[in-house]
C-alpha cells in the first residue's frame, strides 16, 4: 500500500514532466483522483495495521504442555496488577479462575473435583502487607502442598531477584516469579510448574503414601 502511494507520486511527476496535461481541467481532475486514491489507500493501510495489532494482542496462548482442563486459584489483592495479569492469562486459556484474598481460604475453598492440574498463584507481597510473616506463609504452603500435591504452586514476590523454575524448593512451590509479571512470563512459569509438579507428585507418592 505504501508502494502504491510512492508509485502514484512518481506517476504524477512523470506526467507533469512530459506535459501529459493538455489543459488546466484535466490536471485538476488528475489531482482530485490522486487525492481520493491516496486517502483510500491510507485508510486501508491504517485498518490493516490496527487489525494486525488486534489479532496479535488477542490471540490465544498455546496450550502445549498444559492440561486442557485446569482451574486457576489466585491468592492476591483484588484488582492488583499481578492479579489482573493472572486473570487475563486464565481467560486466554479458557481456564476457570477464583480469586482468594486470605491465605486461610486455600484449604476451605471448594475445588472442582472433575478438574485436575490446577494452579495456585500466591502473591507473597500481598500476604506480607496483610500482616502474615514469611515463616507463617511458608508453613501454610507446605501444609497445602502435602494436602493437594497435584496443585502446582507458583509464588510471586518483588523480593525475588529473578524468575526461578528449578526444583530445589519443591516442598514449597513448583516455580516462582519476580514481580511485576507479564503474560509471557506467567505462561512460561505455568509450563515449568506443570513439569516440576509431576516430580513433586512422584516424590509425594514415595514419601507419604
Amino acid at each position: 500500500m505504501v508502494h502504491g502511494l510512492i508509485f502514484a507520486i512518481q506517476l504524477l511527476g512523470d506526467m507533469i514532466a512530459t506535459g501529459a496535461f493538455v489543459d488546466y481541467g484535466s490536471f485538476m481532475n488528475f489531482i482530485l483522483w490522486y487525492l481520493v486514491i491516496s486517502v483510500v489507500l491510507l485508510i486501508v493501510l491504517l485498518i490493516w495495521c490496527n487489525f494486525k495489532n488486534w489479532s496479535v494482542s488477542n490471540r490465544s496462548f498455546p496450550k502445549s504442555g498444559l492440561k486442557k482442563s485446569c482451574e486457576v486459584f489466585i491468592l492476591s489483592e483484588k484488582d492488583s496488577d499481578s492479579s489482573n495479569e493472572i486473570q487475563n492469562f486464565a481467560k486466554r486459556l479458557s481456564y476457570p479462575y477464583n480469586l482468594i484474598i486470605s491465605i486461610d481460604q486455600i484449604f476451605g475453598y471448594e475445588r472442582s473435583k472433575e478438574l485436575s492440574g490446577d494452579f495456585l498463584f500466591i502473591d507473597m507481597d500481598h500476604l506480607e502487607r496483610s500482616g502474615c510473616s514469611v515463616g507463617y506463609i511458608i508453613d501454610i504452603i507446605r501444609s497445602f502442598r502435602l494436602r493437594y500435591p497435584e496443585c502446582a504452586v507458583i509464588l510471586l514476590s518483588s523480593e525475588f531477584g529473578r524468575d526461578d523454575y528449578d526444583m530445589h524448593r519443591l516442598e514449597v512451590c513448583d516455580a516462582s516469579l519476580s514481580l511485576p509479571v507479564s503474560q509471557s512470563r506467567i505462561l512460561e512459569a505455568a509450563l515449568n510448574a506443570s513439569s516440576n509438579n509431576l516430580v513433586w507428585c512422584k516424590r509425594w507418592n514415595e514419601l507419604y503414601r
